[in-house]
């Protein structure tokens, strides 16, 4: 009796924290059905996208190009299942069907999380710490001032605020003559 309270007990305490996660992966996999059984059904041409990269993606994929699965990736956030490919010399034809639905769940599921991040001020003083943190063990990555494309972003601002740069200064001397 006792073992059993508890197990409930323990389950409304922590369905708050980690619930959305369990109805998230539920409703995923819900999804991922509908499009399974909506691909089984050949899909006309006409509801297919064809998307055409260069075939050194699938080795050294850019950042906005992420494969999930060896059927389905994600391109610039909008994620899409692979129904048909065909490969002409450096370039891969992929037929694609727009996964929207799945794309709606991520989109939401970012917004929700951005959402409890921003209400939380304990959590923002983390997010500071950890940039910090980041700052300091990583100066490679520190955005360098007059660089015009150097890197820019929360985690790469530069843990230092110098007025002007020390070789951009002229000299207060001449130099010494020989």
């Amino acid at each position: 009796m006792s073992r059993s309270i508890a197990i409930l007990l323990l389950t409304c305490f922590l369905f708050p924290l980690l619930g959305h996660i369990v109805l998230f992966k539920i409703r995923r996999g819900q999804l991922r059905h509908e499009l399974k059984e909506k691909l089984e059904h050949s899909v006309p041409r006409g509801e297919l996208e064809l998307i055409s990269i260069p075939a050194e993606w699938m080795e050294h994929p850019p950042a906005y190009f992420q494969r999930t699965k060896p059927n389905e990736f994600r391109l610039h956030g909008e994620m899409f299942d692979i129904v048909h490919r065909e490969a002409r010399a450096d370039t891969l034809l992929l037929y694609c069907l727009a996964d929207k639905a799945e794309t709606l769940l991520f989109t939401r599921l970012d917004e929700w999380v951005k959402q409890q991040h921003s209400k939380d001020p304990f959590q923002r003083g983390q997010t500071l710490q950890w940039e910090r943190l980041l700052d300091s063990l990583f100066p490679s990555l520190i955005a360098t001032p007059g660089i015009a494309d150097a890197p820019s972003g929360p985690f790469l601002r530069p843990p230092y605020r110098f007025s002007c740069s020390p070789w951009e200064r002229e000299a207060i001397h001449p130099p010494p003559e020989a």
